[in-house]
């Protein structure tokens, strides 16, 4: 009875462990890409509607000297005038068009500052709440890849790519969540490039040897670096080698003379290695101390910059370093130069409480503000997606953003100077990889003079509304939507929450659909196992009848007979509910190490991190808690009612009778 008693409870158990193991990953995963989304896109949007761009509100702009004959953007209009068309300089006002809505006093009606003062209003009742106006347009990226090359000297490519781009939302409080800090792949790419320049004519960068001092000064000025590492075969300098110390090495022979030593590879001859002051020797005979020494082997030191060799550094190599690391249990302790070398770790600059003198090349915070860099050249630093990174761009290569323009005659190809400053995780979005966050003033300028349409008007531009709680965004939605009826401009403006977005709908939908089938299943499962406590207390009633008549006998009544058997179908839920979930919870904490044992055993990642992140979501699910809380005892003690009622209809004469 004991061993069956376990079985129920260890099959009721590992159906728990299960239900709230998936549920809580899950609804975990579910929170995550929804706030890369919201982060990204903010969960709510205020966009304007066809009625806007058809109002002479709107159209007034293409026959106004005061807004230089262009359509401004949402900012534009609410820094600028309300009506900038001027009857005595401006061309007349066609008779086709709307005729302007006018406010109570006679003056035009503002639709825009109206819906800020709104939002502003609104952000007084709710102090989570922050909001921007944003935009969207589209161009063609170009991107010159320099590279150093293997043998020295530098390799030249391009990226080219059809992308879109959406204006850098500097207010959001989200958005640096979202950026990945610089790497030292980047910081590493940033030092080579200061050894080149934009050409006068082509733009493209070129080796000028002349800019690198400046550069890497303003570089060393925002970066710490902590410790560099060997790259590739790497000649050890002789003063890093300690004295009169005994070093096993190999030496590569011409003929009998030793021409070089390797200190962990294996070459024709084995023997020791041992420097005097500036004298090398080798097996105890002198050799010349020119010879090289070299190894093969990665080494990681600790390294301060000399800050003197910087003043004299007209290149990379110029560069020096206090080092201390060891090789093979043998200190290596002394000064080198930056050849053979990169960074291994640094101290990065990221965050200034006030503007700082010289911009680094990274996106950056200023107080609360982020910002993109911006240089004298006129060089806009713009955001592309990690994915970009993981491809093989880095922080500082430069290119344009072209995109066609009239003329006099024709469409032109016309550009902007670029280069990259950061990235970005879009999360799961449709058009993520293909998304640069570019500043306003960019995007605006691409979308007034370009001819060619990326975008429904209606969804290019408006208002992004950010709230820590998403689940407000419904209420905010439907609070805002009246006030701009009471405002009387709600056939302006569009409100939309995050369910709604065309690129999520189907993402959420099919979330909650796969979060309410594995429900459905789990249910379904959770009868079947709590099934085996029907088995398991028949059994016990068959095995308990004397018992069972005693009792009755005694005065039990047959409520209570029923009552101690179902009771017990619901204390073996009760016990199987806590084991499991005491399961699930241990395997929560450890979930890192369960899947690295089983991207182990298919030799390749189990989870995509482009899906997935870089690791799981290891938080218990309170819904999945209160499912199985609940569920698994009343299905246990549904159960436990049928052994129940044949336990209570027995008869104890009978019982008695056959004992």
């Amino acid at each position: 009875m004991t061993l069956i008693a376990l079985m129920s409870v260890s099959v009721i158990s590992l159906v728990v462990w299960l239900i709230v193991l998936f549920l809580s990953v899950t609804e975990g995963i579910e929170k995550t890409w929804l706030q890369k989304l919201t982060s990204l896109n903010a969960p709510l949007r205020l966009t304007p509607t066809q009625n806007y761009y058809s109002s002479y509100y709107y159209l007034a702009d293409s026959i106004s000297s005061g807004s230089h004959y262009t359509a401004r953007s949402l900012q534009e209009k609410l820094t600028g005038l309300t009506d900038p068309h001027n009857p005595e300089i401006d061309e007349t006002v066609p008779a086709y068009w709307p005729h302007p809505e006018k406010n109570p006093d006679g003056s035009l009606r503002d639709p825009v500052k109206i819906a800020s003062a709104i939002l502003s209003n609104l952000k007084k009742e709710h102090a989570d709440l922050a909001f921007q106006d944003f935009e969207m347009g589209g161009g063609m990226l170009k991107l010159q890849l320099v590279r150093p090359a293997p043998g020295g000297g530098e390799t030249h490519s391009f990226l080219t790519q059809a992308s879109y781009l959406s204006s850098f939302a500097d207010q959001s409080p989200y958005m640096k969540q979202l950026i990945s800090p610089p790497s030292m792949k980047d910081l590493n790419h940033l030092f080579f490039l200061c050894h080149y320049a934009p050409e006068s004519q082509s733009q493209e960068l070129g080796f000028n040897p002349s800019s690198f001092q400046k550069k890497a000064g303003e570089l060393l000025s925002q970066i710490d670096i902590k410790s560099v590492k060997t790259t590739g075969i790497w000649r050890v300098p002789l003063t890093l080698l300690p004295e009169n110390t005994s070093i096993s090495a190999h030496a590569k022979l011409k003929g009998k003379e030793a021409v070089g030593f390797f200190l962990d590879s294996e070459s024709s001859e084995k023997g020791v290695l041992k420097r005097s002051g500036n004298q090398l020797f080798w097996n105890n005979q002198e050799v010349f101390s020119t010879l090289p020494v070299f190894t093969e082997k990665e080494i990681t030191f600790q390294a301060k910059l000399v800050k003197s060799s910087v003043d004299i550094a007209k290149r990379l190599d110029d560069l020096r370093f206090q080092v201390q690391g060891d090789l093979k249990n043998i200190a290596l302790k002394g000064e080198i130069p930056w050849k053979g070398v990169e960074i291994a770790s640094a101290d990065v600059q990221t965050q200034f409480q006030q503007k700082p003198s010289t911009s680094p090349f990274w996106i950056h915070g200023i107080g609360e503000k982020l910002v993109l860099p911006t240089f004298h050249s006129k060089e806009r630093g713009i955001m592309l997606s990690k994915q970009f990174h993981d491809n093989g761009v880095r922080i500082g290569d430069r290119g344009y953003l072209a995109y066609p323009a009239a003329t006099a005659g024709a469409l032109q190809e016309q550009r902007l100077s670029v280069f990259v400053a950061g990235f970005y995780d879009p999360g799961v979005m449709a058009i993520g990889n293909k998304c640069i966050l570019a500043p306003a003033n960019i995007v605006h300028l691409i979308n007034t003079t370009s001819q060619v349409e990326h975008f429904d008007k209606t969804s290019s531009a408006g208002f992004a509304i950010w709230t820590k709680d998403i689940k407000q965004a419904p209420q905010l939605a439907k609070k805002l939507q009246n006030q701009l009826r009471e405002a009387q401009i709600d056939q302006y403006w569009k409100v939309t929450t995050y369910k709604e977005y065309d690129f999520a709908k189907d993402l959420l939908q099919q979330f909650q659909s796969d979060r309410y089938l594995f429900t459905l299943i789990g249910l379904v499962i959770l009868l079947v196992a709590c099934s085996n406590i029907i088995s398991f207390l028949v059994i016990l009633v068959n095995d308990k009848k004397q018992e069972i008549g005693i009792l009755q006998a005694l005065g039990a009544s047959r409520k209570s007979i029923a009552l101690i058997f179902g009771g017990l179908g619901a204390a073996l839920g009760v016990l199987s509910s806590i084991v499991g979930v005491g399961t699930a919870l241990l395997t929560l904490k450890n979930l890192d190490k369960l899947v690295q044992f089983l991207s182990f055993l298919q030799g390749h990642d189990a989870f995509n991190a482009a899906f997935f992140g870089s690791s799981l979501p290891h938080e218990l699910s309170f819904q999945a808690l209160l499912f199985v809380l609940i569920i698994t005892p009343v299905l246990s003690l549904i159960a436990g009612l049928i052994p129940a009622w044949k336990a209570c209809r027995l008869s104890p004469s009978a019982i008695l009778r056959s004992e």
